[in-house]
């Protein structure tokens, strides 16, 4: 089963056939009707049964079985073929085009057939699949890819005002209502339109998902490896058995009972050890296909699903993929005996010795990769919000600092003297030039901005009227800033932009005021040198500094406190792979010390907890990042992210609510 190419066997998973009739289980697993009468049948269930994949219970329906809910994503998957742009509405005698499909009766309409199909009095629910246009890509980022697809709807009208659809979302009372509803008993409380409230749950279900997806890869290779290894291990059997009947037909006759013996101790100890890896085998095997059917499900309800659906199913849908790591494998087995067979000497003293005897070699089993993806993803919420891209700008975003949840100054390209305040939505609102090369750019606790530059040693500053004024000239070159909240600023320092640390160089941290004046330098503690090229730094809850370091050779993070004592030394996870080495650029901590890191070279952000400690990948490549650098979070928590692309991303970041 694919999920990452866009098809998928369309099978039950119990019969293995095409589905007939099928039902779609609480934990997301699909199985024919008559499929599940026989599983429950045969297994004397009354009130609850188990899924025949995943084996997670749920209760039957009072009223039977029937009343489990169809797979309505399925079938609109399955149907849509039956609508094309050349379908003729099957109601009307206009030989008109259709334009919808609905699921629940089989019937192509029209747009005019539609409309009377499932008019506001109709008390039954009808599922329609539509035309709709599928960006691939956001549609700020890129307009080029489109393609026509199929999309699920209901009829929504709201059932005490006939006539009005249901299209804002209570907050509070958690549930979707027309605008008259709105004015009648929900004035008071918080709403917004339904349509941004699904697509808000979609991309951070959408996020979920494609961590499940990401990981899906790497535990299909695992479940070859291991399946590699069981076939190994029978084969040093078949092995090991063929040896000892051409020692035996060599022998002939003469130690046919020797020979019978040995090859019975062979399959003893066979059996006793291949017993236990079968069973771990048969485990992979089960859960990666439980998994693969979730995933596949989810995917169909998330592109395929309603807004309705999305509301309804989104808390479920969160609480199911929460349970994904739970349902990896618990590997027990590290290695395994095999069994061999080595020729003994020809000797006519001993018919046993003569003949030979067992061996034992090994397996290395292969090591069930760490799913960090989908363990961030269950517990960090990351939503994008907003995306666009800087126009006639190829360049790197080299800095970013946001003045609020909406807008952010930015720094585009390397050398640039032009600074832009745009809005999260891509509306560029001011430009100033000054007479430096930019570096790095933050806003002070006064609201003014502060300008570095790595050509000059200047800081510059803009106040709240945009009037460019000079700030500090400290006597290094100044890069990467940050202002505490006790209005102290620290400076990544150097005396030349060369990577390379000579014994002689000085890279530190400058403290300043927050008038610009110097008080202090952290540089080392005690013999050891904290900084060879110091790039950007961030200041972590507890007052501790985070500075990214691009010395040659030797790229990393440090963390120090204030008085410049080593905490760590982030170099990379050592428990997940990398395809090219670690480069890191921007960097912020969040609320409760949590770092995040912007890899370059791997398109990746790396999630650090305040140990040091690599807990996985809070966005990758497959969210469209490339080449990422400069990062901020803004004062409602969203994180703002930068790439090389000259693209800026926004997303709602946070603990994830159940």
């Amino acid at each position: 089963m694919s999920v990452n190419g866009g098809t998928e066997e369309l099978r039950c998973g119990h019969c293995l056939k095409a589905y007939s009739d099928p039902r779609l289980l609480t934990c997301l697993h699909s199985f024919c009707l008559e499929c599940l009468k026989d599983h429950v049948t045969k297994n004397n269930w009354k009130k609850n049964l188990l899924c025949p994949s995943c084996n997670k219970e749920m209760l039957i329906p009072k009223e039977g079985l029937s009343a489990i809910p169809k797979d309505t994503y399925l079938k609109a998957r399955t149907h849509a073929c039956k609508l094309t742009p050349a379908s003729e509405c099957e109601t009307c005698q206009g030989n008109k085009n259709a334009v919808s499909r609905c699921l629940d009766c089989d019937l192509n309409l029209c747009a005019e057939c539609r409309v009377s199909h499932a008019p506001p009095s109709s008390e039954q629910v009808h599922n329609f699949i539509h035309f709709e246009t599928d960006k691939t890509n956001d549609s700020k980022l890129d307009q080029s890819a489109s393609t026509q697809a199929v999309k699920l709807t209901q009829n929504q009208w709201c059932r005490k005002h006939e006539d009005h659809e249901r299209t804002i979302f209570c907050t509070k009372c958690n549930l979707t209502i027309c605008s008259v509803c709105k004015e009648e008993k929900h004035t008071a409380h918080p709403v917004q339109a339904s349509v941004d409230v699904a697509k808000l749950m979609r991309s951070s279900l959408s996020h979920f998902l494609g961590a499940i997806k990401e990981y899906l890869p790497d535990f299909e290779i695992y479940m070859k490896q291991i399946r590699k290894c069981q076939k190994e291990h029978d084969g040093d059997l078949q092995n090991a058995i063929a040896d000892v009947q051409a020692r035996c037909k060599f022998l002939q006759n003469e130690i046919e009972k020797i020979s019978n013996a040995i090859i019975t101790e062979l399959k003893d100890r066979h059996k006793s050890t291949g017993s236990d890896l079968n069973k771990e085998v048969k485990n992979v095997i089960n859960s990666y296909k439980s998994i693969s059917t979730v995933t596949a499900s989810a995917d169909r309800i998330i592109k395929i699903g309603s807004d309705e659906n999305i509301i309804q199913t989104s808390k479920k849908l969160q609480k199911r993929f929460s349970q994904i790591d739970d349902e990896l494998p618990k590997m027990t087995l590290e290695k395994i005996d095999t069994v061999g067979f080595v020729p003994g000497p020809l000797k006519a003293d001993s018919l046993t010795k003569m003949f030979g005897q067992c061996t034992k070699g090994e397996i290395t089993l292969p090591v069930l990769p760490e799913p960090w993806g989908i363990r961030v993803a269950k517990e960090f919420e990351m939503c994008s919000i907003a995306g666009f891209k800087v126009r006639n700008s190829p360049d790197t975003i080299q800095a970013i600092a946001p003045i609020s949840e909406q807008e952010a100054w930015l720094a585009c390209g390397w050398g640039t003297k032009d600074v832009y305040l745009f809005t999260m939505t891509g509306e560029r609102k001011k430009k100033i030039t000054l007479d430096i090369q930019i570096d790095h750019l933050i806003m002070n606790l006064s609201g003014e901005l502060l300008v570095s530059s790595y050509e000059d040693k200047y800081i510059r500053k803009i106040n709240k009227d945009h009037e460019v004024c000079d700030f500090a000239m400290p006597h290094l070159y100044p890069g990467g800033m940050v202002m505490t909240k006790r209005k102290e600023l620290f400076v990544c320092a150097v005396d030349s932009y060369t990577t390379r640390r000579a014994d002689h160089s000085h890279r530190c941290l400058l403290k300043m005021s927050e008038y610009g004046m110097n008080i202090d330098t952290i540089d080392e503690d005690g013999d050891v040198i904290l900084f060879g090229a110091p790039y950007r730094v961030c200041e972590a809850p507890n007052k501790d500094l985070v500075v990214t370091d691009r010395e040659e050779g030797k790229l990393r993070v440090t963390r120090v406190d204030q008085e410049g004592c080593l905490k760590y030394v982030y170099k990379g996870p050592t428990n997940a792979a990398l395809k090219q080495p670690f480069n890191p650029l921007g960097l912020c901590c969040d609320r409760v010390g949590n770092l995040l890191v912007s890899d370059w070279g791997n398109h990746c952000v790396h999630l650090v907890n305040n140990e040091g400690e690599f807990q996985g990948f809070i966005l990758s490549q497959k969210d469209g990042l490339f080449k990422p650098n400069a990062m901020a979070l803004d004062k409602s928590g969203n994180l703002w992210i930068g790439d090389g692309n000259a693209t800026v991303r926004v997303y709602k970041y946070g603990k994830r609510e159940y």
